[in-house]
C-alpha cells in the first residue's frame, strides 16, 4: 500500500512541477526544463493506463493549458475508454471538442466522446458522427475519427475497418483522397440501420466533386 502511495505522490509532484512551468509559467521547453515535460507525458500515460483515479483532480488542471500537446494528454487520460474514462468527463470532451482552437486537442476530446458511446448504437451520437465524416470543414483528422467510431458506435462489423486503422490511412491528409478512400456505401448502410434521418450529401467546402454521394 505504502508502495502505491509513494507512487501517487511522485506522479503528482511531476504533474505539478509541469503546470507551474508549462502552464502557468507559459515557459518554453528548453534544454534545462526538458526533462519536467517528458516526465509529465510518461505521468499521464501512467495516470491513464494504471488507472490512477487519485489524480483525476491534478490531470484537470491542465485542461486551461496553453500548451496543445499537455492539454490533449488531460483530454485522452480522463476520457479514452482505456484510460480514466470518467463519466462525468463525457460532456468536458464534448465541450472541448466544439470549443478548442486546436485540432489536435479537438480531435481527441471527439474520440474521448465517442468512447462513451461504444456498442450503444445511439442515433443521435451517429448522426453527429457522420455529420462530421461528411463535412470537409473539418479536419481529415477528426473526419477518419468519426470514420472510426461509427463502427465502435454501431457495433457494425466492416470489410474495410482494418484498413481505415492502417498507418497509411492516419497519413492522409487531403479530403480529395480521403473521400475517395472511404467506402460510402458501408457508412450510409449503417446510417440507414441505426439513423436514417441522419443521412445527408457530403458539404464540399473546397470544390471536390465526390462520386459517392449526391
Amino acid at each position: 500500500m505504502q508502495s502505491r502511495t509513494d507512487d501517487v505522490k511522485a506522479l503528482r509532484d511531476i504533474l505539478k512541477l509541469a503546470k507551474l512551468t508549462f502552464c502557468d509559467k507559459g515557459l518554453e521547453i528548453t534544454n534545462e526544463n526538458g526533462w519536467i515535460y517528458d516526465d509529465a507525458l510518461s505521468a499521464f500515460s501512467m495516470t491513464g493506463k494504471e488507472k490512477i483515479y487519485e489524480l483525476a483532480s491534478d490531470v484537470y488542471q491542465f485542461l486551461k493549458c496553453d500548451d496543445e500537446v499537455l492539454r490533449k494528454k488531460a483530454v485522452t487520460t480522463l476520457g479514452l475508454s482505456t484510460r480514466l474514462h470518467l463519466p462525468e468527463f463525457k460532456d468536458v470532451a464534448y465541450k472541448i471538442w466544439l470549443e478548442d482552437k486546436d485540432d489536435g486537442v479537438r480531435d481527441a476530446a471527439l474520440r474521448a466522446w465517442a468512447s462513451y458511446y461504444h456498442n450503444t448504437q445511439d442515433r443521435i451520437v451517429l448522426k453527429i458522427l457522420y455529420k462530421i465524416l461528411t463535412n470537409e470543414k473539418y479536419s481529415v483528422a477528426s473526419r477518419h475519427s468519426a470514420l472510426v467510431e461509427i463502427f465502435h458506435t454501431s457495433q457494425e462489423p466492416s470489410d474495410n475497418y482494418k484498413r481505415y486503422n492502417k498507418k497509411d490511412f492516419f497519413m492522409i491528409r487531403s479530403n480529395e483522397k480521403f473521400n475517395q478512400k472511404v467506402d460510402w456505401e458501408e457508412i450510409r448502410a449503417i446510417m440507414k440501420k441505426y439513423a436514417p434521418d441522419g443521412i445527408r450529401p457530403l458539404i464540399c467546402v473546397n470544390n471536390h466533386n465526390p462520386n459517392h454521394l449526391t
